[in-house]
């Protein structure tokens, strides 16, 4: 009975030893993938003409202006 107990207790204390000593897998995070980033879109580019005149004409800015505001709506309503 001895001789059957030895080498069991032998086997069994090897194998504890062997698996305390071994890496803890829990303790390395899973790889992660990383996800590529878009490209914000490109800006938006406007023309502006200046011309030379005599005088400021107020009235052709409240025009203009008006233009941009109903670009800016239309456009927004386009999304």
């Amino acid at each position: 009975m001895k001789n059957l107990l030895y080498p069991l207790a032998f086997a069994l204390s090897a194998f504890l030893f062997v698996y305390s000593c071994s890496t803890d897998e829990d303790a390395t995070p899973p790889p992660q993938v990383q996800q590529p980033t878009p490209e914000p879109p490109a800006p938006k580019q406007y023309t502006l003409t200046v011309t030379a005149g005599k005088g400021f004409n107020w009235n052709e800015l409240r025009e203009l202006k008006k233009m941009v505001v109903m670009k800016k709506l239309i456009s927004s309503t386009d999304k």
